[in-house]
C-alpha cells in the first residue's frame, strides 16, 4: 500500500513538472509567435522598402530614356536645320547667279535702248531738217512756179508769147540741179532711217519690271540669309558662352578631386582650343606624385581609373543628381586606391545616393546594404538584402 502511495506521489509529480514543461514550451511558443511576428513586420518594411528603391530605379529609368529620346530628337532638328540651311545657301548661290545674269541682261538692254534711243533722236532730227527743207523748198518751188506762171502771163501779155519753145531761158541766179541734188539726197535720208520699232519702250518696261521683282526677290532671300546668320551667330556665342563656363568650373573641379585622389603633389589639367570652341577637342593632363607622363595613355590602369573618376565627379559637381549608379568602376583598382575610391564615395552619399555593382570586399564593406541574388533551391533565385548598419539579414 505504501509502495502505491508512494507511486502515485512521484506521478503527481511527474506530471506537474509536465505541466509545468508544458507551459514553459507554450511561453517559448508565444515567444516565438511574437519575434515571428515581428521579423513578419520588418520583412515587409524591407520589402516595401526594396519596391520603393526598384520603382525610383525604374523612374530614373524613364528619366535617362526621356532625356535619349529629347537628345536625339534634338540631334535629328540640328541635322534638318543644318540640311536646309545648305540647301538655302545652295538657293541662294543660284539666285545670285541668276541675278548677275539678269543684272548683265538689264544693262545689255538699256545699252541698246539708250543707243536706238540716240539713234532715233538723231534720225529725227535729221528727218525733221530734211523735211523743213522739203518743205522751204516745196514753197519756193512753188513761189517758183508762181513767179514763172506771172511772169508767163506777162510774158503773153507783153510779149504775146504762147508758146513754150518761145519760154525765156531761168535766170542766172535760179540754179535747179542742186535744188534737184539736194532734194534727192534728203528723200534717200528719208528711206534709209526705215521702219522704227515703236515697242522698244514698251519692252523695256517689262523687262525692268521683271527685273525689279527679281532683284526684290534677291534682296528677301540676303535679307533671310542675313537673318539665319545672325541667328546662328547668337545660337554659337550663348552655346561659346555656356561651355566655357561649364568648362571652367569642371576644370578646378577636377584639379581639387585628382589632388584628393593622388596627394598634393599631383598634377591635372584639361584643355582646349579657346579660339576655336565649338569644335575644340579637351585634352587631359593627369601627372600623378613622381610621374611625368607624355600624356594620359602612359598612366596604369589604376591610374586612369582614378583619373576618370575624378574627371567624373568633377563633371558631377556642376550638375548634381540625386541618384547615382557606378558598374564596377573599382576592378581596376587596388586596395590602397580602393580606400580613395570609397573615401571619395562617403564624402559625396551626403546628397547623393549611390547604387554600386561591385565584386571587392573593400567596396561592399563600405556600403550602408548589400543587395544579391541566391540559390537556394535549384532554378530558384531570391534576393538577398544585408544592412550593415543594423546586421540585419532578409530574404
Amino acid at each position: 500500500m505504501l509502495q502505491k502511495q508512494g507511486e502515485l506521489e512521484k506521478s503527481e509529480l511527474d506530471l506537474k513538472k509536465l505541466e509545468e514543461n508544458l507551459k514553459a514550451v507554450e511561453i517559448d511558443i508565444a515567444k516565438n509567435k511574437s519575434e515571428l511576428n515581428a521579423l513578419t513586420n520588418e520583412k515587409s518594411r524591407f520589402q516595401s522598402q526594396i519596391n520603393n528603391l526598384l520603382f525610383s530605379i525604374e523612374k530614373k529609368k524613364n528619366e535617362v530614356a526621356t532625356s535619349d529620346t529629347a537628345k536625339s530628337e534634338l540631334e535629328i532638328t540640328i541635322e534638318k536645320n543644318a540640311s536646309a540651311l545648305s540647301t538655302m545657301e545652295e538657293e541662294i548661290i543660284l539666285l545670285r547667279n541668276k541675278r548677275d545674269y539678269l543684272h548683265n541682261e538689264k544693262n545689255s538692254y538699256s545699252e541698246q535702248i539708250t543707243q536706238t534711243g540716240n539713234t532715233l533722236s538723231d534720225l529725227r532730227k535729221q528727218y525733221d531738217a530734211a523735211k523743213e527743207q522739203i518743205h522751204e523748198k516745196e514753197l519756193k518751188q512753188s513761189e517758183i512756179v508762181t513767179q514763172i506762171k506771172i511772169i508767163e502771163e506777162k510774158f503773153a501779155e507783153d510779149y504775146e508769147i504762147a508758146n513754150e519753145q518761145e519760154k525765156p531761158e531761168p535766170t542766172p541766179e535760179f540754179q535747179p540741179e542742186p535744188s534737184k541734188a539736194q532734194i534727192g539726197e534728203i528723200r534717200s535720208k528719208l528711206s534709209n532711217l526705215g521702219s522704227v520699232n515703236f515697242l522698244a519702250l514698251e519692252e523695256y518696261e517689262k523687262e525692268n519690271e521683271r527685273l525689279n521683282f527679281y532683284e526684290n526677290q534677291i534682296n528677301d532671300l540676303v535679307q533671310s540669309e542675313k537673318t539665319l546668320k545672325e541667328t546662328i551667330e547668337e545660337i554659337n556665342r550663348t552655346a561659346e558662352s555656356r561651355f566655357i563656363d561649364t568648362f571652367e568650373k569642371i576644370h578646378v573641379n577636377f584639379k581639387k578631386l585628382f589632388i584628393a585622389l593622388f596627394g598634393e603633389e599631383g598634377e591635372a589639367e584639361l584643355k582646349i582650343d579657346r579660339d576655336n570652341l565649338l569644335e575644340t577637342d579637351i585634352e587631359i593632363m593627369a601627372k600623378p606624385p613622381n610621374k611625368r607622363p607624355n600624356s594620359i595613355e602612359q598612366l596604369s590602369g589604376g591610374e586612369k581609373t582614378l583619373t576618370a573618376i575624378a574627371l567624373l565627379f568633377a563633371i558631377y559637381l556642376v550638375k548634381p543628381s540625386p541618384f547615382c549608379i557606378l558598374d564596377e568602376v573599382d576592378a581596376p583598382l587596388d586596395d590602397a586606391n580602393v580606400e580613395k575610391f570609397v573615401k571619395l564615395i562617403k564624402e559625396f552619399s551626403f546628397d547623393t545616393q549611390f547604387l554600386i555593382v561591385s565584386h571587392n570586399k573593400k567596396t561592399m564593406t563600405a556600403a550602408d546594404t548589400l543587395y544579391g541574388v541566391t540559390m537556394q533551391e535549384v532554378g530558384v533565385s531570391k534576393t538577398v538584402s544585408v544592412s550593415l548598419n543594423q546586421t540585419d539579414t532578409t530574404f
